[in-house]
This record gives structure tokens, sequence and C-alpha cells, in this order.
């Protein structure tokens, strides 16, 4: 048996904020899950920040409660504290008063004893052959153990190779952790692309040790036109009883929604698409101004575009199956998820042919350049026209998505520790 330490500090963020329940989370959740199902692990959590977080996430989500988490009472205890004089955290002028600063005082301890502890308890590590962080750096105490393997996912490069597309206040998390990297650690990436992205930032590393574990859809994205929750989504969600385009992601600039709004305003002012409506489902995200402003100028069609907020998981796959086509022409991605999960409910996809969303779809969708309108024009039109175009497409979707799996990501993730043990 293989013992694993299992980083879940993902979940635990998940847990307390909706905004970061984004493609990592689901990926941490998913990953967690497979790995769990394998014979030859055994499977351990740790969580490098939120220790609170994690156990209540894992008290709520029974495919992984049975998994021990192992963060020392110490480390739980002072980040409830935190917790919970943050909760409490009073707004305008009353942070003056003497119970404000006394929450400010307690809030600021408990973080400065966090922040003084080991990430992961020595003990823990002394049993671990495994220690997998999916996405924080590579905690410090983990180096130099003789019978440790360190293990980091790598989902993309971008805020690095292209900064623009991010809010960087400071050093993007991307960058901390991949500095956190020693040559003698191994590294799994969600798809070749990035895997070539990060050998040619890091010449340093061995190229032996940077293994792909593509992603998975989950199982209960499949077409689904959920006949009998379809009225309910519908009312809450506000949306359209005829046909629609569909997009799904954070609403910020790399996802390129500026672009699909641009593209459906002209191919309504053309008069081309008929009473085809447009639905964007995703989280709030940086920049998301310019979204919004481009949706102002839309004048007297603004009614025929629907924003939905963020939409849990378990309600997507009615939302996507329903869907005419699903749109998907980020300026750059690691993966691409929200494309396979489409592709999975048999739904017809527009998409970028650039970094990796090609290695996901193949000729499973239309492929266009991100920034050429015309062409993501003509995608639309062609399939909004053309019934068969759609039934090819929808049938190769659902094939091509077999391809991929969770338990696939699963196996190839084992089958790179094993390759790190026996190197040892």
């Amino acid at each position: 048996m293989t013992d694993v330490l299992y980083d879940i500090a993902v979940l635990g963020l998940g847990l307390r904020d909706v905004r970061a329940r984004t493609g990592v989370f689901r990926v941490v959740e998913n990953v967690a899950v497979a790995l769990r199902s394998e014979p030859s692990l055994e499977l351990r959590f740790c969580a490098t920040s939120g220790p609170a977080a994690c156990l209540d996430y894992l008290r709520t989500h029974p495919p992984l409660a049975s998994v021990p988490l192992a963060p020392s009472s110490i480390r739980t205890s002072l980040d409830r504290l935190f917790e919970l004089t943050s909760a409490s955290a009073p707004s305008g002028r009353t942070w003056k008063t003497p119970a404000a600063l006394a929450r400010r005082v307690v809030r600021r301890l408990a973080l400065e004893a966090l922040r003084r502890l080991p990430a992961v308890e020595p003990g823990e590590l002394s049993r671990a052959q495994i220690f997998h962080s999916p996405y924080f750096p590579l905690p410090e105490v983990t180096r130099g153990l003789p019978r440790l393997n360190r293990f980091l996912t790598v989902y993309d490069l971008i805020p690095i190779l292209r900064p623009e597309l991010f809010e960087l206040t400071g050093e993007h998390p991307v960058k901390q952790a991949l500095a956190s990297l020693t040559p003698d650690d191994w590294v799994v990436c969600i798809s070749e692309a990035t895997r070539q992205d990060l050998l040619s930032y890091r010449t340093d590393l061995n190229p032996d040790h940077v293994r792909v574990t593509h992603l998975g859809a989950a199982r209960h994205f499949r077409p689904e036109p959920g006949e009998e929750r379809w009225p309910e989504l519908r009312r809450r969600y506000n949306l359209p009883e005829g046909p629609y385009l569909l997009t799904l992601s954070t609403l910020e600039p790399r996802k390129n929604i500026a672009q699909v709004i641009r593209c459906y305003a002209r191919l309504v002012l053309e008069k081309q698409v008929g009473d085809l409506r447009l639905v964007l489902v995703g989280t709030r995200g940086w920049k998301m101004e310019s979204i919004f402003a481009e949706l102002d100028r839309l004048g007297h069609l603004r009614d025929r575009v629907i924003v939905t907020g963020y939409v849990p998981e378990e309600d997507l796959a009615p939302i996507y199956s329903r869907a005419l086509m699903f749109l998907y022409p980020s300026l750059y991605e690691g993966f691409g998820l929200p494309p396979l999960e489409a592709m999975q409910c048999g739904t017809p996809v527009i998409t970028s042919n650039t970094s990796s969303l090609p290695e996901v779809v193949g000729d499973a969708g239309l492929m266009v350049p991100p920034t050429d309108a015309d062409a993501l024009c003509q995608a639309v039109l062609s399939l909004y026209r053309d019934d068969e175009l759609r039934r090819r497409l929808s049938a190769r979707a659902r094939v091509r998505a077999s391809e991929f799996s969770w338990s696939r990501c699963g196996r190839e993730t084992v089958a790179a520790y094993t390759s790190a043990l026996a190197a040892r």
C-alpha cells in the first residue's frame, strides 16, 4: 500500500466562499474521490490552510467523509477562532468599538499563530510516501524527507505567460507554487499543452518527473432534458423557453465573453438567428465590468441575454443539454473542463483552436481563432442553420468525451506515484 497525503485546502476554501468553487475546486474534489477508490493507496487528507473549513467540508460530503483528515487540534482551533472573528467583523465605523477592536486583535493573533505552526504535522509526514498538493505551494516542512515524494498539480501557466489577463496585485499563487518546486519533485499537469509550457518555463525540471493526468467530467453530466426539474430551473435562473446559446465560465477577460456578446448582437441585428437567446453562466471575476459594459451597449437587445450568476454543479446538466450549442472561445486554457462537460451532455461545442482546447475537443467541435469575430459568427450561424451538423457534432462529442474520465485521471495519478516510488 502506498501512503498518500493529499491536501484538500481548496475544498475548505470553496466551502467558505462560493466564488472559489471554480474549475480547480471541482478537479481537487473529483481527484480526491478517484484516489479514495484506488485499492493500492492508503489515502489520508491534510489541510495546509483552513483546516476547520476542511473538517466542515468532509462532514457534509459523504463520498469523502471516511477519509481521515490529519490537521493538528491546535491549528484547527486557531483556524476556527480566525473564522469566527472574521465572520463577526463589523462594517462601517463600528469597528472602532472596544468589542470590534478586540475581535480584530484576536483575529490577527490567531492568524499569526497559524503562520508559525507547520502547515503539515511532521508526524503525519514521517508516515507518508507521497505528499500531493493539488494547488497551493509545496510546504517547506515537506522538503528533504528521505522517503517522501512531493507532487504538485499544475493547471496552467497563464498568469506567467499572459499576465495581462490577470489581476496581479502581488505574486500570483501559480508563480508561488512553481517556485516551491525543486528538480527532484514530481508534477502532474492536466494537459500536454500545460506540460510543454511548464518544461519551457522551468528547464531545470526532469521531463520524466512531469506527467499528464487528463481531467474528466463527472458522470452526472449526460444528455438530460430534465423534464421534471426544468420548470423549476427555468424560474430559478430566468432561462428562456426557446433555443439559446450557452457559455459557462468565470466572468473575466480571459474567457473572451465580450467577444461572444458582440458576435451574438451582430447576428441578431443582421436578423440571422431568429429568437435565439444568449445565456451566460458563471461567477463574477476580475474586470467583469468590461463584460457588463458590453451588455449595456446592447441597448434594446439586452433583454435577450440572461446572466445567471453562479449555478451549482448539480443543476448544470439540464442547462448544458437544452442548449442549442455551447460557446467557449477562451483566449488560453490549461485544459477546458466546461467544453468537456458540454460534450458529455451531447451539446455541440464551438471553442478556440489554441492552447489545450484542441487536445480536449479534437474533431468533435468547431474550432476558431479566439480573436476572429467573423469566424465565431460563422461557426454559430453554421450550427444554428444546420440540424444535421448539430446531430453529427453531438454524436462525436459524446464519443470524444467518453475518452476522458475521473477514474482514468485517478489511474494516471497513481501511475505517476508508482513511477516516483520506483525511481527512489
